[in-house]
């Protein structure tokens, strides 16, 4: 990488900070087209994903979609039961809110009136940005600690473990104070650290230190 790079680019400071504000470019963004195409590929071509989600018959999801345009009239987050600020009081164990909460069922809408297209263009777009922006933060994070993070399975290993705790953090959180299946939450889990793996493995190739600067650090070339 440093010989394709530096080919086009005198020596010299500058020179070093163009090629590492390019390395972090080029490098978020090829980690972002492998983490797109995995995406894709996880999410429509692998079975898995049928084995931890549940479905209604057709008639039924009519039925119930019936009575949510009748019931929610406004788009956002609703929680069945939700308390009524009137009748139960937040100190209260045996509120009629508690109660509810108790028997069950417990369920979560995110609810969103206007229908919309699942794959539209502006979709795809806006998760490929989501995938760039997240993967700039990374590289930067790899040049702000490229004195450490000196070789390729040391870079490797950073990625990747901020994806699997990224996971971690996010999707089992919502198993314990959300009650989310846990079955389905691992599955989000492995696609997080997959995911992060493979777009780690890009980062950890491209954005690294430059040569001179591997020098002076004491660091192995790679």
């Amino acid at each position: 990488m440093d010989l394709l790079l530096a080919a086009h680019f005198e020596t010299g400071p500058q020179s070093g900070t163009f090629l590492m504000a390019l390395r972090v470019v080029l490098g978020a963004v090829l980690a972002s087209v492998v983490m797109f195409v995995w995406g894709a590929v996880f999410w429509m071509l692998l079975p898995n994903q049928f084995a931890v989600t549940r479905s209604l018959p057709t008639d039924n999801q009519i039925a119930v979609t019936d009575v949510l345009k009748t019931q929610l009239t406004a788009d956002g987050a609703y929680w069945l039961p939700s308390p009524d600020e009137a009748q139960d009081r937040a100190d209260d164990p045996n509120s009629p809110f508690m109660q509810r909460h108790r028997q069950g069922p417990v369920v979560q809408i995110m609810y969103r009136q206007s229908g919309i297209e699942p794959m539209s263009p502006a979709v795809l777009g806006m998760g490929f940005l989501h995938n760039l922006v997240c993967n700039l933060f990374v590289a930067a994070m790899l040049v702000w600690l490229r004195a450490t993070l000196c070789c390729f399975g040391s870079r490797a290993t950073f990625a990747v473990s901020l994806g699997l705790f990224s996971g971690l953090w996010v999707e089992i959180r919502q198993v314990i104070w959300m009650h989310y299946p846990l079955d389905y939450q691992l599955f989000c889990v492995a696609y997080d650290a997959s995911t992060w793996l493979l777009g780690g493995l890009v980062l950890a190739a491209i954005v690294q230190a430059n040569k001179d600067e591997l020098v002076q650090l004491s660091c192995p070339k790679t």
